[in-house]
């Protein structure tokens, strides 16, 4: 749905400080970061050498200082493609919000989404407790002439006294409910258990996570609708809890091992390799190997990613298919002094 604002009204003043799906921690990366561009190039051979060429992607992050995203632009080729933007709006706002969308009087408001009756039946189930909104705009239309930009979704969260997100609903942009989401936390305040239901309250999928702090082994546990194990990720950790090995599994429709992927980090959690293997696979069909350039912070700036196969018994290196050059350019916020 086509939403006409003012740009006055896409600003980001009123931040939500949330420990949100969109932020940061999710990236692998360390450091107060402002915006990172990763940028995947072409790949040009000169005699037997791989070379990397001119940029043929770009993905554009902007972060806030609490490391919420607040832009996510992608270019190919140079034009820009998609750019959307991220509102998050306070407790008070989403209070006021509820106090309108629950009184007797009809008020019509900024964002046509919260005319919904989905957002009416929300307030009055969560009426006592704290509520924040993420809206998330397809925004390049909206800088190109100024005067329109185009509610994609949005997300109505529900707090627990910790401030961490302990309902939420999923719209679309047209207001409809498009999933419902329940997270529950253990005493520590650690994410136990996600559950998604349909528009119906039909549960669709459910995370489940353990934490065993004498291997310091994290295990996600995904099932379906019929409570099918469908995946399974284990990520082990170091003594100083930088990463050390992700292994994800995937399993068929009679919960068998369908594929298997084994990541191996370095000592500052830069990924090194990945190995791939099938159902019946007790050796990798293939692997990535990573070469890398760090910056000062010991994120990575410059990456390059080849192919192995294996030969006979050894590995080598997969000439049917070019390394992938990326790199990055990373703008870190300034720690301001005291």
């Amino acid at each position: 749905m086509k939403i006409t604002i003012l740009l006055a009204l896409i600003t980001l003043i009123s931040q939500a400080r949330l420990p949100a799906q969109n932020n940061l921690k999710n990236l692998e990366i360390k450091g107060n970061i402002k915006t990172i561009d990763t940028i995947k190039h072409q790949t040009q051979k000169k005699g037997e050498k791989w070379l990397m060429g001119k940029s043929i992607f770009k993905n554009i992050l902007i972060f806030d200082k609490d490391g919420l995203l607040l832009e996510d632009k992608k270019y190919s080729g140079g034009a820009l493609q998609s750019r959307l933007e991220y509102i998050y709006k306070t407790p008070q706002y989403a209070k006021g919000l509820c106090e309108r969308k629950t009184s007797k009087k009809t008020i019509s408001t900024t964002f046509l989404i919260e005319d919904s009756d989905i957002i009416r039946d929300f307030c009055k189930e969560f009426k006592k407790k704290e509520i924040s909104i993420t809206y998330v705009y397809s925004a390049e239309k909206a800088f190109s002439n100024k005067k329109q930009a185009y509610l994609l979704k949005s997300s109505f969260n529900v707090l627990n006294k910790k401030k961490q997100i302990a309902n939420q609903y999923n719209l679309n942009s047209l207001g409809e409910l498009e999933n419902k989401k329940t997270f529950e936390y253990d005493k520590k305040g650690k994410l136990k258990e996600i559950t998604e239901y349909d528009f119906t309250d039909t549960i669709v999928r459910k995370e489940r996570f353990s934490f065993n702090d004498a291997t310091k082994t994290e295990t996600l546990t995904i099932t379906d609708e019929h409570n099918r194990l469908i995946k399974k990720i284990i990520t082990d950790f170091r003594d100083d809890n930088t990463l050390r090995k992700k292994e994800e599994i995937i399993y068929d429709d009679v919960e068998t091992i369908q594929s298997k992927i084994e990541s191996y980090y370095d000592k500052n959690g830069n990924k090194n390799s990945e190995l791939f293997y099938t159902a019946d696979s007790l050796e990798p069909i293939y692997e990535y190997r990573y070469q890398r350039e760090l910056d000062k912070k010991n994120n990575w700036i410059y990456e390059e990613r080849i192919k192995m196969i294996s030969f006979y018994g050894k590995k080598i290196r997969d000439k049917n298919e070019s390394p992938q050059f990326t790199t990055r350019i990373i703008v870190y916020t300034p720690v301001k002094k005291k």
